[in-house]
């Protein structure tokens, strides 16, 4: 490999490793490190699980040193008094004083869903008519369909809307524009619950986690959950590369880590272990995700201090919200997980809204409309500048370079 390479792969801000698996996949691609078969399925397999890199602790991945972005990192966790709104509110007037000082426009991605309605909400509350003439929602159809009734009474006719296909990210936008996403409002919040949810309906995913590893492998393994999300090439995936004993594998790979960072006497249930996959494992992509699938042009460094910034701006993504939801662990999920599940981020959307249905019915769901424009297709690579990289990129085939990483990998 030439040195420009290894330094790609080295210094990658992302390898989408569901990407990867699927073309190992597509084209039956043998890969003979069991290990590594695991790694691929861990992304596969388990939902929204595409780039997995810890803030803190061990959790070996195939790619040599692979990081996490300065902005991304966790903060010391201590114990506070806030209240959820009062955060909210204050982080609202914050990115409004911000965008005044940097005479930034503010563009909320808005999916209708709980974590971004909850963060425009904070918005239409705090700014007054003025300021809000500079704010303007990035949605689509499917925004409306996820949450209509919001829409109707408080989007249209009174707040600027782009369409969501319309927003590009390059140099030119990070300078003029505050852009907010939900993610990672789910590690504040709550992420979806689908690798436990057939505990949930047992009633048991408030049991320790340590003496429910292998009940807790079977949510991750390829059983109804996987199956519903009708993917022929996920099914082929796990008939060819993947066995049983996958589903341990990771689960205990993450409850090592938990052990290693002494959390173990705090993260102990089954809810907690998988809020903490989130909070420690996914963060890093999430708050990035939008500058790796809203981009056209692939082959534009993005401004490492623009990109300082939008993770600053990131809503969610501050010190003090992560140590309300470290404060508040235990409160997340009770025993009617799906009752309580986000109540915090849906109080505080019906005090404005009033909507008593959305509040009583709606859950955590994948959001349709961020999905609907991911730009990024066949991409698998990106360099610690943000330039993407074809798998075919100049003869290089990147697939073949990480299939060399992976027969290496120890797990």
């Amino acid at each position: 490999m030439s040195n420009s390479v290894i330094d790609i792969i080295e210094n990658n801000r992302l390898i989408h490793n569901t990407s990867l698996a699927t073309a190992i996949a597509y084209n039956d691609i043998p890969i003979h490190n069991k290990k590594a078969r695991y790694w691929l399925g861990a992304s596969f397999l388990i939902k929204a699980n595409d780039d997995p890199r810890a803030r803190i602790g061990t959790f070996t991945t195939p790619w040599p040193k692979n990081q996490i972005h300065e902005g991304c990192k966790m903060p010391k966790l201590e114990f506070i008094s806030d209240k959820y709104s009062d955060l909210m509110d204050t982080r609202a007037l914050e990115i409004n004083n911000l965008a005044k000082k940097k005479n930034k426009k503010i563009i909320v991605l808005w999916s209708g869903g709980i974590d971004s309605t909850a963060m425009l909400v904070s918005l239409l509350k705090n700014l007054n008519n003025a300021d809000l003439k500079n704010v303007s929602v990035g949605m689509n159809n499917m925004s409306i369909e996820e949450n209509q009734t919001f829409f109707l009474n408080h989007i249209k006719d009174k707040i600027n809307i782009i369409e969501l296909d319309k927003i590009l990210i390059n140099n030119e936008f990070l300078k003029n524009n505050i852009l907010l996403q939900g993610d990672p409002g789910d590690g504040v919040n709550y992420p979806g619950t689908w690798a436990f949810n057939h505990m949930i309906a047992q009633g048991k995913h408030l049991n320790k986690f340590k003496d429910s590893l292998n009940e807790m492998s079977i949510g991750v393994n390829f059983g109804k959950e996987q199956q519903s999300w009708n993917w022929p090439v996920m099914e082929k995936f796990y008939k060819n590369y993947l066995d049983d004993g996958f589903g341990l594998w990771y689960i205990n790979k993450i409850k090592d880590n938990i052990i290693e960072c002494k959390l173990d006497d705090y993260i102990t249930t089954v809810a907690d272990f998988w809020w903490w996959h989130y909070f420690n494992i996914k963060w890093n992509h999430y708050t990035q995700s939008v500058l790796f699938n809203l981009r056209e042009n692939y082959k534009e460094p993005l401004d490492p201090i623009a990109i300082e910034e939008f993770l600053n701006y990131t809503f969610y993504n501050n010190d003090a919200f992560q140590n309300w939801v470290w404060t508040n662990l235990k409160k997340l999920v009770r025993e009617d997980a799906h009752k309580t599940l986000k109540l915090e981020a849906r109080q505080y959307i019906f005090e404005y809204d009033k909507d008593q249905n959305y509040f009583d019915t709606k859950r955590k769901q994948p959001s349709p409309s961020m999905t609907s424009v991911v730009k990024r297709q066949s991409l698998i690579v990106f360099d610690k500048n943000y330039i993407g990289y074809e798998n075919n990129h100049n003869n290089i085939h990147y697939t073949h370079i990480l299939k060399i990483l992976l027969e290496q990998y120890k797990g």
